[in-house]
């Protein structure tokens, strides 16, 4: 069913919208300006057209996807109006477990309303999907480009979706698909997992959570995990599982029982959104390593002490050189220097210039000692 979410051959936006500011506005704006290549039909009662386009009643519909960008207290009806009208469903709109009372009696009415319509459904409290593949975006942020990439990213918040996208741009990469479910009142995390799993334009997977369904996950990736798997958790603190509570009404759970369900999985845990991007982006170049042996070249002493102090508190080894590698090196650098492992390129700098770091990367490339070689450059 996620196939028909990502790669819908029709959509239908309810709340579709002509007025500037409008999230409805904003998803028509992004469906017909971004290239995607399926039927869009506007619903709204309000118009009789929207950007040219006829509008459409529910009861006239037959569509892969329903995307909902109507007031909180009209979602329950319009689900249920849509039985037999569409496949699955995308609510943009908040207001429901993660706001008031009256929000989480919305949110469990709801639920009822989705198993008797058998609608699969995204959210609510959501930016939706994109899909580079078909230039679908959902979100009712403005985008402009959509550049094609073997990264995907699976996110519980919207903003965080929008900031990875961003930086993401002003990187200059490309992504392949993005998920944000927000309250995940039906389709959730380990959802998407499974279909990244099997997707093959996917190659490694970033995630942002703040609450975990750990038991479904684990019994999950047990058996499943075929991909890396980046992972951004936040509520580590007390404060923060507040936060997350009001934000997308979610348990975070004990963050010290997180980090060991990590380490079991093998999931690679990052602490900010630029280690997300940056360790997605990283792995989309070069793959995992084999190992966690590293090779480092720096243009400073100093910067060789701190870098191997990193590089131990982060669980990597810095092994002795082969000698082999150490008589390349040697071949370039004053008798007086000693060549060890951070490889201090400072007397060898001096004369080759920028070519000492190619000259030493290649005695180091050879080395069956080194699994990860990192070269520092100055700033």
């Amino acid at each position: 069913m996620l196939s028909t979410l990502f790669y819908p051959e029709s959509i239908a936006v309810i709340g579709a919208s002509e007025k500037e500011g409008k999230e409805g506005n904003a998803v028509m704006k992004n469906l017909l300006t971004l290239g995607y290549n399926g039927k869009v039909y506007p619903v709204n009662p309000k118009y009789e057209t929207v950007y040219n386009i006829k509008c459409k009643k529910i009861e006239e519909l037959s569509v892969d996807l329903a995307v909902i960008v109507t007031p909180p207290e009209t979602v329950v009806g319009i689900v249920k109006s849509l039985k037999d009208h569409a496949k699955t469903a995308i609510i943009i709109t908040a207001g429901f477990s993660e706001g008031s009372e009256e929000g989480k009696k919305r949110e469990n009415e709801l639920k009822k309303v989705i198993k008797e319509t058998g609608i699969r459904v995204l959210g609510p409290n959501t930016v939706g999907i994109l899909n580079t593949e078909n230039n679908l975006a959902t979100t009712f942020a403005e985008l402009k480009e959509l550049k094609k990439g073997d990264i995907s990213f699976i996110s519980q918040s919207g903003i965080v979706l929008g900031v990875i996208l961003l930086r993401c741009i002003s990187s200059n990469y490309g992504i392949n698909k993005v998920a944000c479910f927000g309250n995940k009142i039906d389709i959730d995390e380990v959802e998407f997992l499974k279909y990244f799993f099997e997707d093959k334009k996917t190659r490694v997977i970033g995630m942002y959570l703040e609450g975990i369904k750990g038991r479904k996950m684990f019994e999950f990736l047990k058996k499943e995990k075929k991909k890396p798997v980046v992972i951004l958790k936040s509520g580590m603190t007390d404060a923060g599982k507040k936060a997350a509570m009001s934000h997308t009404s979610s348990l975070t759970g004990n963050y010290k029982v997180f980090e060991g369900f990590a380490k079991q999985m093998n999931l690679i845990k990052v602490e900010t959104l630029q280690e997300l991007v940056d360790t997605t982006k990283t792995i989309s170049f070069l793959g995992i390593p084999e190992g966690k042996r590293l090779g480092i070249v720096h243009y400073t002493g100093a910067g060789c002490v701190i870098a191997s102090d990193f590089a131990v508190r982060y669980g990597f080894e810095l092994p002795e050189l082969s000698q082999k590698a150490k008589e390349r090196i040697m071949e370039i650098t004053p008798k007086w220097h000693k060549i060890r492992n951070p490889v201090d390129i400072w007397p060898i700098f001096e004369k080759y210039k920028e070519k000492a770091y190619e000259m030493v990367y290649r005695a180091l490339q050879e080395d069956k000692n080194v699994d990860i070689i990192i070269l520092a450059f100055p700033a």
